[in-house]
């Protein structure tokens, strides 16, 4: 199973909002659709390999706005 992690959704429409760039924009930055866009500030999980992408986009780092979540199933 892939890594995933969960991001600060209002820290990243925050820092996106800050820099002025609409979702689109944003999707079109990060290599990811409008739709990935949407559920990382909604703060669902994604795949770490997409947070790293959207943090990068950003210029931070992942560990700045979220979080990795166990691959271990309950």
């Amino acid at each position: 199973m892939a890594s995933q992690a969960r991001m600060d959704g209002a820290k990243v429409r925050d820092l996106r909002e800050e820099r002025m760039i609409s979702p689109a924009e944003f999707a079109e930055l990060a290599n990811v659709s409008e739709q990935t866009v949407r559920r990382v500030e909604r703060g669902e999980a994604v795949l770490f390999a997409t947070a790293k992408k959207v943090a990068s986009a950003l210029g931070a780092h992942p560990d700045d706005i979220g979080s990795p979540l166990s691959s271990r199933r309950k």
